[in-house]
Formats: C-alpha cells, structure tokens, sequence
C-alpha cells in the first residue's frame, strides 16, 4: 500500500473559535439531500482493504450516535497495543479525554459560560455499529485556543481484530471542533461542539502528531470520496482516504523481564535439561 498524500492538508484552512448565535456558516462544501444522508463524489474509487486488514472488508463508512444517526466518518486505522496508543498521544498538548458524566458535563458547561479552558473536556458518545452500542473505547483531544470552544479530537474503536502478525486493530474518527452551537438536530439537547467541515485535515493533524511519537504512516486505505452531515447536521466531506498507522512490534518478552517465580521456575528448568544432556 503506497503512500497517499496523509500528513499533507488537503482541504483549506483551519476554522477560527466561533460564538453561540451570531456564528456564520464555514465554506460550505456541497450538501447531501438531508441531514445523514451521503453522496459519494470525486474520481477517486473505493478500493478493498490492504491485504493486513482484510477482516475489516465489512466496516462502515461512519459512526453513529446511539439512536443509530450516522455521524462523523471512520478515517483513520492504527495497528498496536492500547499502550503504544496512549503513548502515541503523550506530549504536544494532548490529553486524554475525562468520561462523560454528570460533573464532567457541569464542568464543560461552566468553561464554556466563563469563557475557560477544560482541557481534558469530555467528548460525546459515539458508536461503532448502532446495533451492538460499541462506544469509543479511548478518546485524546488537544484544545486549539484559550476556551473549551475549539479543539483537535479523535476517539478510538478496538475492533477486537488482530492483524496477521498480531497486532491489535484500532479504527478511528478525528474531527477538529471549531465552536459551540445549539444542536441542529435536537433542539432538547442544547448546546453541543461544531466540527469543521474539513475533516481530512484534521485525520492529518492528528497521523503527524502520532508520527512524532515513532508512530510509523504505512499510508491510506482509499473508500472513496463522500459528503454527508455528522449527528448534529454539521455537513463535512472527504477524500475517502483513511490513514493507516502502526506501532512498533513490541519485542518477546525477556527472562529479565520476567517475575521472579516465573525467572526461579525457568532456572530450575534450565538446570534439569543441563544435567540431562550433562548424561549423555
């Protein structure tokens, strides 16, 4: 699988903090007929998953929020453990994101009247598969500005999936959220994020970002171009590409690195062979 163009931003500027009610739209890419709707678009056609990622032949194209609306794309594939994944997002800013509960929720909503940072922000539950309520299983975030309003984000998705060589598969949606709106979708719902239409340049950000942390880019996986509209009707569009990233193997574990019983157990077996062939 070749390199294709992930790590290069490719799809205009990044979005300014915008204001609840006085926001102006961002350029707006073509629309899909209506909100969770797609239309695919561009020359660029959608082809099978590279021969290590076979077993994700079936994944779909987006998440979806829990009433099964889809939301934003699937665009990004990581193979490794969930250490060298939270190791990949250690420095340059980025935090892990807080659960999503009652006092996150009050303190995001306290940031947001006060015009204050909250770091580690909690992020909205997304889905993969509305049927199985397959929530993200990490999410890292790393504010753009001085408020809780903007920020680059991406949750992670252990598909319980292992490559030949045994690595873990992650899938992952990255999103850059640019203000805060009154949900489009759900009026009852108030005030929610708005990501910026321009989702392939936040899947770059965040695959340099890993790359700085010895994270290697094996390229994209190409799905074909799309338009649609994420669960709050933001609309967004693609190039289809999803960045493909791996860890490095993790070395067998050495006898050095063994518990003691386990190092005393292998001596002892050591030991007995020796004197066996000692015998003969």
């Amino acid at each position: 699988m070749g390199i294709s163009g992930i790590g290069t931003p490719t799809n205009g500027p990044r979005q300014g903090a915008l204001a609840v009610g006085v926001t102006s739209d961002p350029p707006a890419p073509p629309t899909a007929a209506s909100q969770g709707d797609s239309l695919t678009t561009g020359s660029a056609p959608a082809a099978p998953p590279p021969a290590n990622l076979a077993s994700l032949s079936s994944l779909p194209r987006t998440t979806d929020t829990e009433d099964g609306t889809p939301a934003d794309p699937i665009n990004m594939v990581f193979l490794g453990s969930r250490a060298q994944l939270q190791q990949a997002f250690s420095g340059n800013g980025w935090q892990s994101a807080d659960k999503l509960s009652l006092s996150s929720a009050l303190e995001m909503v306290w940031a947001f009247v006060t015009g204050k940072p909250y770091r580690a922000a909690p992020v909205s539950s997304l889905y993969l598969g509305s049927s199985d309520k397959h929530k993200e299983d990490l999410a890292f975030e790393r504010e753009d500005g001085k408020t809780v309003n903007m920020r680059d984000h991406v949750r992670f998705w252990d598909t319980g999936k292992k490559t030949a060589g045994g690595q873990e598969i992650w899938v992952a949606s990255a999103s850059q959220d640019v203000g805060i709106e009154w949900n489009k979708v759900d009026y009852f719902t108030g005030p929610t994020h708005r990501i910026s239409p321009f989702v392939d340049q936040e899947r770059d950000t965040v695959a340099r970002e890993m790359v700085k942390n010895g994270i290697e880019d094996l390229g994209a996986w190409q799905r074909g171009a799309m338009v649609s509209t994420n669960g709050e009707g933001d609309p967004y569009y693609t190039d289809g590409k999803v960045a493909v990233l791996q860890a490095p193997a993790e070395p067998a574990p050495s006898a050095e690195s063994l518990p003691a019983s386990a190092r005393s157990l292998l001596s002892r077996f050591r030991s007995t062979v020796e004197g066996l062939f000692s015998r003969l």
